[in-house]
């Protein structure tokens, strides 16, 4: 086998600012996730009045248009030649169009009756905002492999955006988590102030990050321009006949319903267990639970990077079950009759 060459050509270098701008474009990608896992059920539920049955409703039937939607955005991608490429018109459409989506997702309409109506309201908003969500990211990823044809030019855009993408999922993690008791929950704060930070600040943030990256990245991989395919749903279960990416599938699966169940469970813990229960004396918050879990990722995230590379991301996974499974039956089967803070 042919080993790469070490030397980088003209066409496939990536300038230090460039690759720092294409790390900055997700922001969105590492944000949105953490947010919507932590703050979406307990705004729909606690902040709207829909019930916890419905609003989870929603959004599973939201998932199900991402299955879909996702695969259909790929291949409008996938198939068009345009000046500025295949990639960028996207993440620049998406770019604009997800502060005005995170607006009307996020819109305090508590108020609004007949209770139906309400109901409706959300579910298009929500589905509305994956939508735009699909048109910036299907295409960004790509561009992950797209940004050059050197792999060392890659990984070193790809580990910058890495960065990003944690940094981002803490910040994202910290400040909801520390305005949406007060604001969302307890009502000791005027809703405003959710509303202003969350789509005012980070919707902003997502925007700027995201149309950057269109605006100043290159899509260096050539393409023919003639080489275009026609979409079919049959498509869709041609990977599902792979059996490595079934497996794949399903810990992917696994892994993220173990994160996205632990977070927006976080605030009902500490608002609906946890109430009146104080620690160094303070009243326990939803910060006690979401910094515990945002320290453990960071300090596991070095082990999980040695693992892979002394033995296989397999193998990483693996290690990692156990843990999952002593969680998971600890948050199960904790005595509700013993100490809350333990």
């Amino acid at each position: 086998m042919a080993q790469p060459s070490n030397v980088t050509h003209d066409k496939d270098y990536v300038p230090l600012s460039e690759k720092i701008i294409y790390g900055l474009g997700d922001f969105y990608g590492g944000g949105n996730a953490t947010i919507i896992s932590l703050v979406l059920l307990v705004f729909i539920n606690k902040g709207l009045g829909i019930s916890a049955g419905i609003a989870s409703t929603i959004i599973m039937l939201s998932k199900l248009w991402d299955g879909i939607s996702d695969p259909l955005m790929g291949s409008i991608s996938d198939n068009t030649r345009s000046r500025w490429g295949r990639r960028r018109p996207y993440i620049l459409l998406g770019g604009i169009l997800i502060l005005p989506a995170m607006a009307f997702l996020y819109a305090p309409i508590g108020g609004v009756n007949p209770y139906w109506l309400r109901v409706a309201m959300v579910a298009v908003a929500y589905i509305l905002y994956c939508t735009v969500s699909t048109i910036s990211q299907v295409p960004y990823t790509s561009l992950s492999s797209e940004i050059s044809g050197d792999y060392r030019q890659r990984n070193d855009a790809n580990t910058i955006k890495l960065v990003v993408d944690m940094a981002a999922a803490g910040l994202c993690y910290l400040i909801p988590s520390l305005i949406l008791e007060p604001t969302v929950v307890q009502r000791t704060m005027p809703m405003w102030v959710f509303y202003v930070v969350l789509v005012g600040g980070f919707g902003t943030a997502f925007a700027v990050t995201l149309i950057l990256c269109a605006v100043k990245t290159r899509e260096r991989t050539p393409y023919e321009n003639d080489a275009k395919t026609k979409f079919s749903f049959s498509s869709y279960a041609v990977p599902l006949k792979i059996k490595s990416f079934r497996w794949h599938l399903l810990m992917y699966i696994a892994a993220y319903l173990c994160m996205d169940i632990v977070s927006a469970l976080a605030a009902y813990y500490t608002s609906d267990v946890l109430r009146g229960v104080t620690l160094f004396g303070k009243e326990i918050s939803m910060i006690f639970v979401v910094a515990p879990m945002m320290v453990m990722a960071a300090l596991v995230i070095p082990l999980c990077y040695k693992l892979m590379k002394i033995k296989s991301k397999q193998f990483a996974y693996r290690v990692g079950l156990p843990a999952y499974v002593l969680g998971a039956l600890g948050l199960a089967f904790y005595p509700t009759t013993d100490p809350s803070w333990l």
